[in-house]
């Protein structure tokens, strides 16, 4: 599968070069990648096929839904060839501009936390921080907190254990580590890397 990556403030100048085209089962694949219900089932990845075969970018309204008010909508690009084109120039696609996330967000503070992500960060900032995190994920830097990782994801998996089902990333994966841990581990990581940045924004992009 290609990849997908998501454009918001669209510049309708480039519809006239990535027109979809109208298809029967368009409304209902441009639904599976706006209404967060399918991730739950898994990525959707025959219906984003089926987009790709029409064209290398679609225009995804965002309808109200679940609750959400009505989105501006934004480009998806489907194929691999003009994603890297995206991911090459951040001057005209940006992630800091309304994030990364299904929804942009309507609140201005909701938005400007979001924007602290090292996901929803252009260049500099961007390479900045993931330079921080690439020099902090070191063996020897994870080697400190194997002892407490172990011990957490045997309690974790042991609670579970009898119920003969649970939720893997809220059950589990997501209580393996503490936030008090994850900021010691950053912070002694900021030292050791010789740079610095604020922990909260090293955590944010950890996470």
């Amino acid at each position: 599968m290609g990849a997908m990556w998501a454009l918001a403030a669209p510049d309708h100048r480039y519809a006239d070069n990535w027109l979809v085209r109208e298809h029967d089962y368009v409304d209902s694949d441009l639904r599976a990648l706006y209404d967060s219900a399918t991730y739950v089932r898994g990525a959707p990845h025959e219906a984003i096929d089926r987009l790709r075969r029409i064209s290398p970018v679609a225009w995804v309204p965002e309808p109200a839904l679940h609750g959400s008010p009505p989105g501006d909508g934004y480009w998806a690009v489907l194929s691999h060839r003009e994603t890297k084109q995206v991911l090459r120039d951040a001057a005209t696609f940006s992630s800091n501009l309304g994030g990364t996330q299904l929804r942009t967000p309507a609140n201005p503070d909701d938005l400007a936390f979001v924007r602290q992500m090292m996901l929803n960060q252009d260049p500099p900032a961007h390479n900045r921080l993931r330079g921080l995190l690439s020099k902090a994920f070191i063996p020897r830097a994870i080697a400190a907190l194997d002892a407490e990782i172990t011990a957490k994801a045997h309690a974790l998996v042991m609670a579970v254990a009898g119920h003969g089902e649970c939720d893997l990333v809220t059950d589990v994966v997501g209580d393996i580590l503490s936030d008090d841990a994850l900021v010691t581990y950053l912070d002694g990581a900021t030292v050791l890397t010789d740079d610095f940045a604020p922990v909260d924004q090293l955590l944010l992009g950890a996470r």
